[in-house]
């Protein structure tokens, strides 16, 4: 079951919140758990180091993408690409943004100390104003591409995991 939660506002856009229930993120996280050592990149000067392979046919899975798909196309968005985020204990991704129209992540697990992604926007010339969100397993984010974003250290012994893309508009 997919259920809009929330619309939270960054500045002239927002990130959309959805809670996705019809899913269970135990499985999930085992089926991303599968692919752990299977890094897309072994460079650790990018970001590609901390993302792992997904496979979209493990069931739970693909459960999973049936339920994003609803989203994305009530927004009239099409997936573009997806990976996997398994946060150890200190780990953390770097401040970046995505190539195409919409950044997504949905969130399989979230320890209670496993940090917050971050939001950056630069106003004029001020310092960057820093929007903090402490997301929940199940939900989904989707927010515009442009944005700057890092994740916190996930500060928890058990791992923090995510699923993550890019999505775009269809013509």
């Amino acid at each position: 079951m997919v259920e809009f939660s929330r619309l939270e506002v960054l500045s002239n856009d927002a990130v959309e919140v959805w809670n996705i229930t019809g899913v269970c993120n135990r499985r999930i996280a085992e089926e991303v758990l599968n692919n752990i050592d299977n890094r897309l990149s072994a460079d650790d000067t990018t970001t590609l180091v901390e993302d792992t392979h997904i496979d979209i046919e493990a069931p739970e899975t693909k459960k999973l993408m049936k339920e994003l798909t609803e989203v994305f196309n009530s927004r009239n968005l099409v997936n573009v690409d997806l990976w996997g985020q398994i946060h150890r204990k200190y780990e953390s991704t770097q401040l970046h943004d995505h190539p195409h129209e919409v950044a997504w992540v949905y969130y399989v697990k979230t320890p209670p100390k496993a940090g917050a992604i971050v939001f950056q926007l630069q106003q004029g010339h001020h310092r960057p104003r820093q929007i903090h969100f402490n997301p929940k397993a199940g939900e989904l984010i989707m927010f515009p591409n442009w944005v700057l974003h890092q994740v916190n250290k996930n500060l928890d012994n058990e791992y923090r995991i995510s699923i993550a893309g890019n999505a775009k508009y269809e013509s």
